[in-house]
């Protein structure tokens, strides 16, 4: 950015995956294909997550996660802090409605060792981290609370996770850590904010109009003010 010179870093293949920074490198999906065109023509395999730094080939890149089999679905994201990389995935165990959420603490050596803290059955269960509070991983989720409730998790095991802040009558749409506070957005027929103090105490709420949602939170942990839009929902029929 200092001296505004362009790169000579290139990476192919990437399609339907973000990419995260970590120190000197990239976060990115990649796919096994020969011919760039067969991303458009036909089911492509081999998604794999990579791990690239910068001014190195690319052949020298990380693998980060590769699933054990084509039909297990994944996501990734590395938390704000940048202490872990996170991975939701769909086992193989798929036809069970197995769930998994695993992490590798990074390091400068690239040792990934992608160990779940948290593995559930069950269907339409959803599981977000929220980020590191407390030396615990504050995730949103559905499981057993049908409008989402926080939960802390230990990452230093399996299944080790407490009510945060429970569910209430609006659905839990988003949270996220801004200024060591929590900020948490909740939608019915009229949408709700509420921001609590590390410990999921409430310190202040605020509502917006009928018929509006929350959208667009954005903010991080350092930071002392949390922007956000919200939109009028408009329903058209032709």
């Amino acid at each position: 950015m200092k001296s505004g010179v362009l790169l000579k870093d290139e990476i192919n293949n990437v399609k339907y995956g973000r990419v995260y920074w970590f120190k000197n490198g990239v976060f990115y999906v990649n796919y096994d294909i020969i011919n760039p065109d067969e991303s458009m023509t036909k089911v492509i395999k081999g998604r794999t997550l990579y791990y690239h730094r910068l001014g190195t080939d690319i052949n020298q890149d990380v693998i980060a996660f590769k699933p054990k089999s084509d039909d297990e679905d994944f996501s990734f994201e590395v938390t704000e802090e940048g202490k872990y990389l996170i991975i939701y995935s769909t086992p193989e165990q798929s036809h069970t409605n197995y769930h998994s959420v695993s992490l590798s603490e990074l390091n400068d050596d690239l040792k990934f060792e992608n160990r779940n803290f948290i593995l559930v059955k069950g269907k339409n269960i959803y599981f977000d981290v929220v980020g590191l509070m407390n030396g615990k991983l504050l995730v949103r989720s559905n499981f057993n609370a049908p409008n989402g409730e926080l939960y802390e998790y230990d990452p230093t095991a399996l299944n080790q996770g407490a009510i945060f802040a429970g569910q209430y009558k609006q659905q839990l749409m988003s949270s996220k850590i801004i200024g060591h506070k929590v900020v948490c957005f909740y939608e019915d027929k009229q949408s709700l904010g509420i921001i609590r103090d590390t410990l999921g105490k409430q310190l202040y709420s605020w509502s917006i109009p009928e018929g509006y949602s929350f959208t667009n939170l954005e903010g991080n942990i350092d930071d002392n003010v949390a922007y956000y839009y919200f939109i009028l929902n408009v329903l058209c029929i032709c």
